[in-house]
């Protein structure tokens, strides 16, 4: 069976990719159970990374660059 897609999100203080990650979801598409209710799984234990290059060197692709999500916080969207 094929990968499914992994999505993250995080957040840092300044739209630079050397930013400190400040938070940050993460959601499996390896998770999903088709014809069941979407909910909180036990899913395997997933790191943060320091910074976005971080995860950018672990595998994870910019989905878009990063978007003002208030008045001190970017949000970044990445794929594998």
């Amino acid at each position: 069976m094929p990968a499914k897609q992994q999505l993250m999100t995080c957040t840092t203080e300044r739209p630079d990719i050397r930013s400190r990650i400040e938070g940050w979801t993460f959601e499996d598409g390896n998770l999903v159970v088709q014809d069941k209710e979407i909910g909180f799984t036990g899913s395997p234990r997933f790191h943060c990374y320091h910074t976005v290059l971080h995860a950018i060197g672990d595998g994870w692709r910019l989905m878009a660059p990063p978007s003002k999500f208030s008045a001190t916080e970017y949000e970044w969207w990445l794929e594998r």
